[in-house]
C-alpha cells in the first residue's frame, strides 16, 4: 500500500475505487475502525495538536480531500493518484453500502440535516439501509449522560457504518474515545458533510472546487465564523511548508 508524507502527515495514495474497497474490507473485518480526510485545515491542526495527529496516525485509512492538498503533494514531488472530495465520498461509500447490504447511521449536523441528506443520497442509492440519525445538542461532549445515551443509541442501531459530522477535532476525538463503546465497524468523520449533502449549506460549484477555492466559497457563506480561521490556515501552511523543506 503506497503512503505519502504530506509535511509529516501520512496519507494513503488511493483512487476512489481503491478507497471504497478498503472501506468494505474494514467493515467486513468487524473490528471498530475509522478513517480521516486530510485538507489544509486538518494539516495545520495536526501540526499544532499532537492528539489530533495521533488520531491520524492510528486511522485505518487517510484520504486526500480536495485540490489544495493535491497541489501540495505535487510540490513535494509525491503526487496523488486521484483527487477525492469528502462530499463525493459520502455518496460513493453509501452506494457501496447499499450494494453490500450495509446499514448507515448519521451523527451530527443541524437538526433535520441528516434526514435531508439521506433523502438526497437515496436518489442515487434507493436501497440504502438507514440505521438512524441524531443531531446532538451543543456541548454534548461535556455531558456524561448525553454521551452515554449516544453510545447506547449507536450500539443499539447495529449500524455497519457511521458518518460523524461534528467538526474537527471534536469528531476525531469522539471517534477515538468511543468507537469501542458503540462498536460500529467503520466510522467516517465528515465535518460539515451532512449539512452540505442535506443542503443546509450550499456546496461550492465543481469548477470552484477544481481551482482550490472551495474554502473561499464556504467563507463567504459564514464569514464571521470562517474568515479569520481560513486565512490563518493559509499563513500557517506556508510557514510549516518552509520549516519542513529546511528539515529535509
Amino acid at each position: 500500500m503506497e503512503k505519502l508524507d504530506i509535511i509529516g502527515v501520512s496519507l494513503d495514495n488511493f483512487t476512489m475505487p481503491e478507497a471504497l474497497q478498503k472501506a468494505k474490507e474494514i467493515i467486513l473485518a468487524g473490528k471498530p475502525g475509522y478513517m480521516a480526510f486530510l485538507n489544509v485545515s486538518q494539516l495545520v491542526f495536526c501540526m499544532e495538536n499532537e492528539q489530533l495527529h495521533d488520531c491520524y496516525r492510528n486511522a485505518q485509512m487517510v484520504l486526500v480531500d480536495g485540490t489544495n492538498i493535491t497541489r501540495l503533494a505535487k510540490i513535494l514531488h509525491t503526487p496523488v493518484k486521484e483527487k477525492i472530495y469528502g462530499n463525493d465520498f459520502i455518496y460513493e461509500v453509501c452506494k457501496m453500502a447499499s450494494e453490500n447490504d450495509f446499514s448507515v447511521f448519521f451523527l451530527g449536523g443541524a437538526p433535520g440535516g441528516a434526514e435531508q441528506a439521506v433523502e438526497k443520497i437515496r436518489k442515487a442509492s434507493p436501497q440504502l439501509k438507514l440505521a438512524g440519525t441524531y443531531a446532538p445538542p451543543y456541548g454534548f461532549e461535556n455531558d456524561v449522560n448525553e454521551m452515554n445515551r449516544i453510545n447506547e443509541m449507536l450500539k443499539a442501531s447495529k449500524a455497519d457504518l457511521l458518518f460523524v459530522g461534528l467538526g474537527s477535532p471534536k469528531q476525531d476525538y469522539f471517534i477515538r474515545d468511543n468507537k469501542e463503546k458503540y462498536g460500529i465497524a467503520f466510522s467516517i468523520p465528515i465535518g460539515s458533510g451532512i449539512d452540505i449533502t442535506g443542503d443546509v449549506y450550499k456546496r461550492a460549484p465543481r469548477w470552484v472546487s477544481e481551482i482550490g477555492l472551495e474554502w473561499l466559497y464556504r467563507c463567504c457563506q459564514e464569514p464571521k465564523r470562517l474568515f479569520k480561521r481560513y486565512f490563518t490556515v493559509i499563513y500557517k501552511v506556508g510557514k510549516y511548508y518552509r520549516k519542513y523543506k529546511k528539515s529535509k
